[in-house]
């Protein structure tokens, strides 16, 4: 599993030598002199010191397998992968025979030089030398993945994404990495960067240079930076980094991780208060429950429960319990006991046996974006979005290119503006220290094609008579604006994708009965609208197709509950007969069915009646079957027999007179009396 630490605050990329060793002088150190150099190089994560002493090896033993193989595997850990393939492919030449486990990875060093049609071919003949042996059938599987992820990225390269990218400036963009985008405010930026502007050599008691915030501020779209951000958060002890802020922005979550005594990079997870003024105190590290004993855990985002808007905390951690790698855990706080509940792990849509990292949360849409380093990618760390919070989330997606590349790309965050946002990538072209693709720089983003479309509504209260008939949800406000505002409803939004419901919103409108969202474009979307003593009501949005953004009026109505009969309107049988014609099924999809499918706990009575002709026994019988075949009906749409109740009433309930006072029959009366009614009598929580 390839290492990731450069980006978790080791200290990979700086010259961190116990001895002052210049490269003018490899060529007088014997073998073991280089060897034992490059160990101690790598004790303090100096990868490419150690690169230096067993290249010069290369030099005086060509043909050593053993140092090649040590090359090519420190080339990779720097990203340097064109020179990890050189080293390779010799060893390749001098096993003629071949050699699968290396093979595999020239075709791991191919896709992430972006050689996918080359990668894949040399995938294909490392599953056809393996495809015999049950012992390797997680290579294979890990093998056809990474064919997959060859395949896909030609595709996406195909399908490229409408968006602008462009890299900031040298004056954030150093030699070194740049890391973490953490947008204040449209002209203000925050990032956490190694500042070095050449490669640095220092003894072991020197005083190394560490990770933190600084922050740039853009002036006529030219940026600036501005130096460190919030000094009180740096140190000489800790590489500092990986922010976030909570979603009312009273807190500041940050990483800090420090060398232990065996030099392996540790890393804990703060949480500082945020004043008014944007200023930065009270900076504590977080309990074990967090920072588990024996564990590193950073990269903090924020989100909060829709419905209890409680904080979740997402953040990657290496403890026991993950599916493999470094995994994303969430973390719910606890309100009433002021601490953190135990974090669990996200789950099989979001982590996998290979690594997880830098996960942000956007808010208003409930995304989760992350990179991952699993094989069904464009080569490197690719970024991947889902939707949902917690533990709920759907089947994750990889964002696609020029977004993602054979490179890493990591830190990838949304602005106010969801059409806009930051990202961190080594891709060619970035500012370089060692070699094209060493270093990580900071990237925006702007996709051209967003759509927005932004809803405006009013909540209000309206006759049961309108809210039966389906009328009581328009997309023209004055069509429902003459009647009452309803405040304190509450509104859920839903959005529907791969056939799941994701809960986004939940809310109540104003004092006016107002309220106002922003929904994207291409999307299917469900509003619930709710009030204490009232019926429910939803309607649904569809943005497909919306090829530009727009403004929407949307209004629903309400209907106060009570135990009058309520009448549905247009149901017809035949002559005497229960049998529902075509358009009383018509009119029961519009109108009951809707009801009891918005109010999914009521419980109601169906009740048929009659008018006067024919026995009183007859006509009792007749309305019991009729009642009966509306329950019928409602239950083959997936209604429960257990919320209906069936009752025939025959022409005991007239409403009207069957005859005039002379005795003569009067029509309309009849046909008001033939009639069929509902009746709420509970919820079926009480049953």
């Amino acid at each position: 599993m390839r290492q990731i630490l450069i980006h978790l605050f080791a200290l990979a990329g700086i010259m961190l030598l116990s001895h002052a060793v210049t490269a003018q002088v490899y060529s007088e150190m014997s073998n073991s002199a280089l060897k034992k150099t490059a160990e101690g190089a790598l004790r303090f994560s100096d990868a490419h010191t150690a690169v230096a002493c067993y290249e010069e090896i290369r030099t005086r033993k060509p043909e050593s397998i053993t140092n090649l193989d040590k090359l090519a595997k420190l080339q990779a850990s720097i990203h340097n992968y064109a020179a990890a393939l050189d080293a390779l492919d010799q060893i390749l030449v001098l096993l003629p025979n071949g050699d699968p486990q290396r093979l595999f990875l020239k075709g791991e060093f191919l896709k992430k030089l972006g050689k996918y049609t080359e990668a894949s071919v040399v995938f294909d003949q490392y599953i056809d030398l393996i495809k015999r042996d049950q012992k390797l059938r997680d290579q294979k599987k890990r093998a056809r993945e990474a064919k997959e992820g060859c395949d896909s990225a030609l595709v996406m390269m195909d399908k490229k994404l409408n968006v602008d990218l462009m890299r900031l400036p040298t004056s954030v963009n150093g030699p070194h990495i740049e890391f973490n985008p953490i947008e204040i405010n449209a002209n203000t930026l925050v990032y956490a960067a190694l500042k070095e502007d050449s490669v640095s050599r220092f003894h072991r008691d020197s005083l190394m240079p560490k990770r933190a915030f600084y922050y740039a501020e853009k002036t006529d779209d030219t940026w600036t930076d501005r130096g460190v951000w919030n000094k009180a958060l740096s140190g000489e002890q800790y590489d500092v980094g990986n922010g976030a802020f909570n979603a009312d922005t009273s807190l500041f979550y940050f990483t800090k991780c420090a060398r232990n005594w065996k030099g392996e990079v540790n890393c804990k997870i703060w949480v500082a208060d945020v004043s008014l003024n944007g200023k930065i105190t009270n900076a504590k590290v977080l309990g074990d429950i967090i920072n588990a004993i024996g564990t590193s855990n950073s990269q903090p985002t924020l989100g909060t429960e829709t419905r209890r808007g409680y904080d979740i905390l997402y953040f990657v951690s290496d403890r026991i319990g993950g599916r493999g790698g470094k995994d994303i855990w969430a973390a719910v706080y606890d309100e009433g006991k002021s601490k953190f509940k135990s974090p669990r792990n996200l789950g099989r849509k979001i982590n996998t046996e290979y690594d997880e990292v830098s996960p942000s949360y956007q808010e208003a849409n409930r995304k989760l974006y992350y990179s991952s380093d699993r094989p069904i990618g464009m080569g490197g760390l690719d970024v991947f979005q889902s939707r949902g919070e917690n533990r709920k989330w759907v089947t994750s997606e990889n964002v696609g290119y020029p977004i993602n590349t054979n490179a890493d790309e990591l830190y990838f965050t949304t602005t106010s503006d969801p059409s806009r946002g930051y990202f961190t990538s080594n891709r060619m072209g970035t500012s370089q220290m060692f070699h094209p693709t060493c270093c990580d720089d900071i990237f925006s983003f702007h996709f051209r094609d967003y759509i927005s479309v932004h809803i405006e509504g009013l909540v209000v209260e309206v006759p049961d008579s309108l809210y039966v008939k389906g009328l009581s949800d328009e997309s023209e406000a004055e069509n429902l604006g003459g009647f009452p505002p309803l405040k304190g409803s509450e509104i859920e939004l839903y959005i529907i994708e791969n056939g799941k419901e994701v809960l986004l919103k939940s809310f109540e409108v104003d004092d006016s009965g107002e309220f106002a969202l922003d929904l994207e474009g291409d999307k299917e979307y469900r509003m619930e609208v709710s009030k204490l003593g009232f019926l429910n009501n939803y309607i649904k949005i569809n943005t497909i197709g919306q090829t530009f953004s727009d403004t929407l009026g949307i209004d629903l109505g309400l209907a106060k509950l009570n135990d009058a009969p309520i009448l549905i309107p247009n149901i017809y049988y035949g002559f005497d007969s229960a049998v529902l014609t075509d358009k009383a099924k018509t009119s029961i999809q519009g109108t009951l069915l809707k009801i009891l499918e918005d109010n999914p706990d009521i419980k109601i009575e169906i009740g048929a009646h009659t008018d006067s002709r024919g026995e009183d026994a007859y006509n009792l019988r007749l309305s019991q079957e009729r009642a009966q075949s509306v329950a019928n009906y409602l239950i083959s749409d997936g209604i429960s027999p257990k919320r209906l109740i069936a009752r025939g009433y025959g022409e005991e309930q007239h409403i009207a007179p069957n005859t005039f006072e002379d005795g003569s029959d009067n029509p309309n009366g009849r046909s008001k009396n033939r009639r069929t009614e509902f009746t709420i009598i509970g919820n079926t929580n009480q049953f």
